[in-house]
C-alpha cells in the first residue's frame, strides 16, 4: 500500500530511479505479489559454509524494504497462472547448488532435470513438486503464459553431451502440470580471431534465451552469442519448432537479453547495447588456462557496464528508445576485481536482468550479478519515447562513462577475488572552465601512465536513438593539444576503445589548425545526420561532411569523444555542454 507521499513519487517516475539493491544473479527472482508487494529472492553462503535462501520484500513497490529468511523447501520467486490463479515456477537442477540454479530446495533431488513447484495456497506454499523433464538444463527465467492460447512456455538451455549447448522451450498445455520439450533452436556461427581480434571470444552459440509472444501469437526469441549482436528466431507453433537463427538489430556480446510484453501489447527489450574491446592475443597472456585461451571461457569482460531498453509498438518491426537505463556504479573502481561480496557471483556486471510491469507503463527491473552493483530500479516507458537529451555537467558525470582499464590479471578467479575483470580508473574528468573558474567542464586528454591498458582518454554519452537527428556540443580546442576524435555510434563503445573510429556510423576528427576550427576559445559544434550523410558545422559554418559507414538496423544513439594524442597531451579538448535531438 503506497502512502500519499510514495504515490506521488511513483507517479512522477519517468527516467530510471534506483530503489534498492538486488541480491544476486538477476534473471528470475523478482516477483510482484497481490497488493503491490515486491519480492527479490536470493541465496547466500552461511558462516558454516552452507547455503540459505532469503528475500527482500517491499510492501510499497520498492520504496521501503525488509529482509526475511525463506525455508529450505521454498523455490523463491513464482509466477501466477492467469488460467487458474495457482503459483508455479520451474527450476533447473544439475546436482549441485550454484548461483545459476541456486535454490537450496533442490538439493533433496537425486536426478538432474527441470523441477516443477506449484502452490494452490499462495506464494509461500505448501508446494507440490515434480520432475517436469529429465536432462541437463540451465535456465535463468520464469515460465511465460501465452495470451493467444492456453499454453505455458519455459525457455532454457540443454546440454545433451553430444555437442555445444543449445536453446529450446518446454511447453505445457494443462496449466503447467505436464511438460514437453519443444524444438531445438539453432546456434550462431563461432567467433573467429579476425581483425580487430587477435584471439577468440568465449564461444557461446546461442544461450540464455529470452522469449516474448508477439501480438499475432508468434513467439520471438533473442539469444546470447559470441558475435557482435544477439541472434533471433521465431516460432509460429508455440515453441514446438523454430525458424533459422539470424542476426537481430540488437548489438550485444556474451550478455543476457530480456524481453517483456506490456499490458498495452507493446514490446520491451532490455539488453546491453555494448561492444567489448578487441580480443587480445591469448598466447601472450600467460595467466590464462587452456580453456580461457581457446574459447571455452573468457579472459575479460569489458562490455557489461551499461544496460539499455527499447520499445516497439508494431510487433517488433521497429523499435524506439535505445537508451541507457543503468550504468554500472563500479565502472571507475580501482578495486573493481575485488570490491563487493565474495559470497555470491563475482561478476561485477549489470548485464543480467528481469523486468515486470507493475502498473501501465511503469517497469520494475532487477539487474546485475554481484551485490555491489546489482540493483532494483523503476522507469516509465515514456522515458523511451523522449526525443531529446542535454547535459551541462551540473550534475557531474553520472550520465557519462569515462573509465580506463588498468593492467590486471585476466581470466577467472583463481584466488585473486575477481572474475574475468580488470581494475579501472577515472579517465576524462571535470576541470575548471578556463573562462569561468567557478564552473566545471569535461577534459578529454592523454595522461601517460604505464599501468594503463590504453592511454588515450575518452568520454561516452547516450541519447534517444534516431535515424535522423542533430548533435551539438560546446568545445574548447587547445592549440597546444592534439585534438579529438568525435564519433556518432549505434552502440556503447568503451571510452578507450582503439577501433571505435572504424565502426562508428559517422566520424569527425577535430585537429588544431584545421580550417574553420577556432582554438583557445569556446565554439559551437553541430552535427546534422540522416539520409546516409552527416554535416559538421562550427559556429554555424559547415567545415566537413562524411558518408554513413557500417550500416546497421540500430539507430545512432551515442556520441563518443576520444583523444587523438599519440603521446602526452595535458591540455586536450574541453566540453562544456552537449545536446541531442532525434528527428526520425
Amino acid at each position: 500500500m503506497l502512502t500519499t507521499y510514495n504515490q506521488r513519487r511513483f507517479e512522477e517516475i519517468c527516467a530510471p530511479v534506483v530503489l534498492g539493491p538486488c541480491l544476486n544473479m538477476a534473471g528470475r527472482d523478482l516477483a510482484v505479489l497481490p497488493g503491490g508487494v515486491v519480492r527479490v529472492c536470493g541465496c547466500r553462503r552461511t558462516p558454516g559454509g552452507g547455503f540459505e535462501n532469503f528475500y527482500r520484500e517491499s510492501p510499497d513497490l520498492g520504496f521501503s524494504w525488509r529482509e526475511e529468511l525463506l525455508p529450505d523447501d521454498h523455490p523463491g520467486a513464482l509466477t501466477v497462472s492467469p488460467y487458474s490463479g495457482d503459483y508455479l515456477t520451474l527450476l533447473a537442477w544439475s546436482g549441485r547448488i550454484t548461483f545459476d540454479s541456486y535454490q537450496v530446495c533442490l538439493r533433496r533431488f537425486d536426478r538432474s532435470g527441470i523441477y516443477l513447484f506449484r502452490s494452490v495456497s499462495g506464494p509461500d506454499g505448501p508446494f507440490e513438486t515434480a520432475l517436469a523433464v529429465a536432462g541437463n538444463f540451465l535456465s535463468w527465467r520464469q515460465p511465460l503464459a501465452m495470451v493467444s492460447r492456453k499454453r505455458w512456455i519455459f525457455p532454457c538451455v540443454c546440454s545433451d553431451g553430444d555437442g555445444e549447448p543449445y536453446s529450446l522451450v518446454l511447453f505445457s498445455d494443462d496449466d503447467g502440470r505436464h511438460w514437453e520439450r519443444g524444438g531445438r533452436v539453432g546456434n550462431a556461427p563461432p567467433h573467429r580471431a579476425v581483425w580487430p581480434h587477435r584471439g577468440v571470444r568465449w564461444q557461446n552459440g546461442g544461450v540464455e534465451p529470452a522469449v516474448v509472444e508477439l501480438p499475432d501469437g508468434t513467439l520471438y526469441m533473442l539469444l546470447r552469442t559470441s558475435q557482435d549482436c544477439h541472434y533471433q528466431c521465431y516460432s509460429t507453433d508455440g515453441g514446438e519448432s523454430w525458424g533459422d537463427v539470424e542476426p537481430s538489430p540488437f548489438f550485444g556480446t556474451l550478455t543476457m537479453p530480456g524481453l517483456l510484453r506490456l499490458e498495452s501489447g507493446r514490446l520491451l527489450a532490455i539488453w546491453n547495447n555494448t561492444a567489448p574491446l578487441p580480443e587480445l592475443d591469448h598466447d601472450l597472456q600467460p595467466e590464462l588456462n587452456y580453456s580461457e585461451r581457446n574459447g571455452n571461457s573468457e579472459d575479460v569482460f569489458t562490455n557489461r557496464d551499461a544496460l539499455h531498453a527499447a520499445l516497439s509498438s508494431d510487433g517488433g518491426r521497429t523499435w524506439i528508445g535505445w537508451r541507457e537505463i543503468a550504468l554500472n556504479e563500479l565502472r571507475n573502481a580501482g578495486d573493481f576485481r575485488k570490491t563487493g561480496s565474495r559470497t555470491g557471483c563475482r561478476d561485477k556486471s549489470v548485464h543480467q536482468s528481469q523486468a515486470v510491469e507493475v502498473a501501465p507503463g511503469k517497469i520494475l527491473v532487477a539487474y546485475g550479478q554481484n551485490e555491489a552493483c546489482a540493483r532494483v530500479m523503476m522507469f516509465d516507458v515514456a522515458f523511451l519515447e523522449e526525443t531529446s537529451r542535454d547535459d551541462d555537467f551540473m550534475d557531474g558525470l553520472s550520465g557519462w562513462s569515462c573509465h580506463q582499464f588498468l593492467r590486471s590479471p585476466s581470466g577467472n578467479d583463481r584466488g585473486l577475488g575477481g572474475h574475468c575483470a580488470w581494475n579501472r580508473r577515472q579517465g576524462a574528468t571535470l576541470v575548471p572552465d578556463p573562462e569561468n573558474p567557478f564552473r566545471e567542464v569535461l577534459q578529454v586528454a592523454r595522461h601517460p601512465d604505464p599501468r594503463l591498458v590504453l592511454e588515450p582518454e575518452g568520454a561516452v554519452w547516450n541519447f534517444p536513438g534516431g535515424r535522423r537527428g542533430v548533435f551539438e556540443a560546446e568545445l574548447y580546442v587547445h592549440s597546444s593539444g592534439s585534438g579529438i576524435q568525435l564519433c556518432l555510434t549505434d552502440r556503447f563503445f568503451n571510452p578507450v576503445d582503439p577501433v571505435v573510429g572504424d565502426f562508428a556510423r559517422f566520424r569527425f576528427d577535430l585537429v588544431p589548425g584545421q580550417p574553420g576550427l577556432p582554438c583557445d576559445c569556446w565554439c559551437n559544434c553541430r552535427i546534422e545526420y540522416g539520409g546516409g550523410i552527416a554535416r559538421l558545422l562550427i559556429d554555424r559554418v559547415e567545415i566537413a561532411g562524411c558518408s554513413e559507414a557500417n550500416l546497421a538496423a540500430a539507430p545512432v544513439s551515442y556520441v563518443h569523444f576520444q583523444s587523438r594524442a599519440e603521446k602526452a597531451d595535458f591540455a586536450g579538448v574541453l566540453i562544456r555542454r552537449v545536446a541531442a535531438f532525434k528527428l526520425e
